[in-house]
């Protein structure tokens, strides 16, 4: 059963329900049963180590007890074949939850409170010293707890010391202040010209000067992308090959909302894009964008070994292996 924590009580991992009984946790999260488990947990860890009660911890494809997180991993791999990885108990701290007895499970220590026996796991056994006192979130720096502090439980705000605009945290106001108010941090190292952000001073380094700030590379792979975001993407499209969106008509899977949206016009009967010059209909906009170059003889897609050009990359293909495919 995965939890959070919150001040001096136990909190529901799926929902903002509190308890000071583990018992009234345990029968709570039961109600969310049904709940889609990888979707809550992609949105709502914040955290690199997340909690987990292993109290009553049995397999759930052929019920039998086991005793920690590991022992689990280890019978799915070799009696059921699931895939998973054994690292994954790196990211997860495990306990016993009890209204009357608490254990470290490492070092068999006794406590009466989780407060103290979490304490004690984070700086024992997970070296992360610094715990916030709200949520029980722990880290390795003690600036990064004040950070998180600042950020997530806010007591004050932060004016910039250049505009009226404030700020919840101190790194956030500095933040600004640098982007907004600094010119030495906005201002292209080559040409000279000031930019309206560093965000486009980066795209104009990268346009105008073909100069990228930073470029991600895949470890399964080894493909470059000049952006984070597209590298999570590639990694969960292409390596763990995830389709977490599925047709309700067909039941065909999908990687995100745009693909499922596209396939969706297969199973309309509707064609809302009409040719003006032959009153063609078609079900998506790009189809009638590519048969308009028809009657514009628009002819974009040349052969390199004669002088033939087609509408459409399809045509130019066919006539490659038609004529030239031992060129």
């Amino acid at each position: 059963m995965p939890f959070r924590v919150y001040g001096n009580k136990y909190r529901c991992f799926y929902c903002t329900s509190s308890f000071s009984h583990s018992v009234e946790l345990r029968e709570h999260t039961k109600t969310h049963e049904n709940v889609n488990l990888v979707k809550t947990i992609r949105t709502s860890v914040t955290t690199l180590v997340a909690k987990l009660d292993i109290a009553e911890m049995s397999c759930k494809l052929c019920s039998q007890e086991l005793k920690d997180l590991g022992q689990l991993l280890e019978h799915l791999q070799n009696y059921h074949e699931v895939k998973c990885s054994l690292e994954a108990s790196d990211y997860i701290l495990c306990f016993k939850l009890s209204d009357e007895d608490l254990r470290c499970l490492i070092c068999d220590e006794s406590f009466s409170y989780f407060g103290p026996l979490l304490l004690h796991t984070h700086r024992l056994h997970n070296q992360r010293p610094y715990i916030c006192e709200i949520c029980g979130v722990s880290f390795g720096a003690k600036n990064a707890l004040e950070k998180h502090s600042q950020s997530v439980h806010p007591t004050k705000s932060y004016q910039c010391r250049h505009c009226e605009k404030t700020f919840t945290a101190v790194h956030r106001r500095d933040n600004h202040e640098k982007r907004i108010h600094d010119e030495s941090e906005r201002k292209c190292h080559i040409c000279s010209e000031v930019l309206g952000s560093i965000y486009i001073r980066d795209t104009h380094l990268a346009t105008v000067h073909n100069i990228w700030k930073s470029e991600f590379k895949c470890e399964e792979c080894s493909q470059m992308f000049r952006h984070k975001y597209l590298l999570v993407t590639h990694k969960k499209r292409v390596h763990l090959k995830e389709k977490n969106m599925t047709c309700e008509v067909c039941g065909d899977k999908f990687f995100d909302k745009r693909l499922l949206k596209l396939h969706m016009v297969r199973h309309s009967d509707t064609k809302p894009f009409k040719c003006e010059t032959c009153q063609k209909r078609f079900l998506r906009k790009r189809g009638l964008e590519i048969h308009t170059r028809i009657h514009t003889n628009d002819r974009r897609y040349a052969c390199k070994h004669c002088s033939k050009a087609f509408v459409q990359m399809a045509s130019l293909k066919c006539h490659m292996r038609l004529h030239h495919e031992n060129s």
